[in-house]
Parts: structure tokens; sequence; C-alpha cells
């Protein structure tokens, strides 16, 4: 399993026959999760999200009647206690006949809405025009990927989800070689912390007006040295007004 999710981080709950101690010869399953903070489809109507922490603590989903992650689903919470005892019983040191173990940390979780001017490919690949992007709290919630655009009309819109880690150069293949402005805002005086994202806003800017709404827009530029322009409109869809 190390070698299969590599640096990825990902948990491991192993179970056994009833009342037999966690004897190594009397396991009954395994099943091991990516444990990413991600939505991740297992069957028709069937899907998982996953979270681990450096301490070893991890919570994990499990959705039975959704593809999606969509309904309450069903919620395994193990303690870094219990998954650094592994004492085989229902008590703080362990899990009733179950045997947790794992590797990495989940890191925070990406949630973007993509716009694009042109529904093709579905809203799933090609430029965007811009992307708004939220973290998502794992403890409450998990991202879901779409595969179809959302509107009749532009701009239209997808959902995607990525890793902190990766962010930037996700947005880098998003756009190729079509010129971009990153703005990454923070929780107020908390000297950019890295773990205190409050949102990100990805624009085109290629000097071009983009609708972003039904009465919003804007138009970017940016430099060779970096600096650059952004005008946002609130109150207009053609960048009409000031």
């Amino acid at each position: 399993m190390a070698t299969a999710f590599g640096v990825s981080p990902y948990v491991i709950v192993q179970k056994y026959t009833a009342s037999q101690s966690c004897d190594p010869t009397k396991v009954a399953s395994i099943a091991t999760y990516s444990a990413d903070g991600v939505c991740h489809q297992t069957g028709a109507s069937a899907s998982y999200a996953a979270t681990r922490a450096s301490d070893g603590s991890a919570v994990i989903k499990t959705y039975t009647d959704s593809a999606t992650c969509a309904t309450t689903g069903t919620k395994l919470v193990v303690t870094a206690a219990q998954a650094t005892g592994n004492s085989c019983a229902a008590n703080a040191n362990g899990i009733l006949d179950t045997k947790i173990f794992g590797a990495g940390t989940t890191s925070s979780v990406f949630k973007s809405t993509v716009s694009y001017s042109v529904n093709t490919n579905q809203c799933v690949s090609g430029t965007p025009t811009q992307v708004s992007t939220t973290v998502v709290d794992l403890t409450s919630s998990t991202c879901t990927a779409t595969t179809a655009c959302t509107g009749s009309s532009a701009p239209y819109t997808g959902t995607t989800c990525t890793s902190v880690l990766t962010y930037q150069d996700d947005m880098a293949t998003a756009f190729g070689a079509n010129p971009y402005v990153i703005v990454q805002k923070y929780t107020a005086s908390q000297n950019c912390d890295p773990t205190k994202v409050a949102s990100i806003a990805t624009y085109s800017a290629d000097g071009v007006c983009h609708q972003t709404g039904a009465l919003a827009s804007y138009a970017a530029t940016r430099a060779s040295d970096g600096s650059a322009v952004i005008k946002s409109y609130t109150d207009s869809a053609t960048c009409a007004t000031t």
C-alpha cells in the first residue's frame, strides 16, 4: 500500500473475525482508502471521503446510496489513541475487532467553481475564464467534482477539487500558454499563514471582458514583470460601468 499510494495519504481499516482478539490468522477484510478529503465513487451508488491527521487520527465517511457523497452516509471516527493503540477492543485505545493503519496527512482541499465562455468538453477541460476557489471544511463537508456543465448559457460552470499542494500547478495546466493572475486571500491578521487561506480567484489575463454572472464581469491584464491590473464589475455583464 505504501508503494501504491506513494506520498498520498491513506487509511487502512483491517477487520477481524469477532471475538478472536485480532488474531492475525483471522483477518476478515481489509479496506484501504485514499485520505485526500475528496469524494471518491466506488460504485453506481456508492462513494466515500476520508481524511488523516499527522497524529494518525482519521475520519472515513462511506455512502451506500450516493455516488457523490451527497447523503448523510456512515462515519468512522478514529482517534489518535485508537490508531496508535490498536487494542482491538471497544475502548479509548482501539476499535472492536478492528485495527487501523495508514500514512500521510490530508492537506487542505480546494473546491473550485470553474467558469467557461463555452460548454465545450462538458466543463471538464479547456481554458477557463475564471476560477473561484474556497477551502473545504473537511470536518463537515467534502468536495465532489462535476462531470458536466451547469447553466444553459455563459458563463458555464463546473466544479473541480484539488489539493493545496498542487493548486498552482493545476492552474498552470488549466490555462496553458494563456496569461492568468491568481489572487489568494487569507484570514485577517494571520500574516498570510498558508493554513489560513480564505479564498482564491484566478483570472484570465487576456485583457478581454469576461462575464462571470448575470450582472458581473471582469477584465485583467498581466505584464512580463508580474504586475497586473484586474477590473471587476458587480453591476455589469459587459464591463460597461466604472
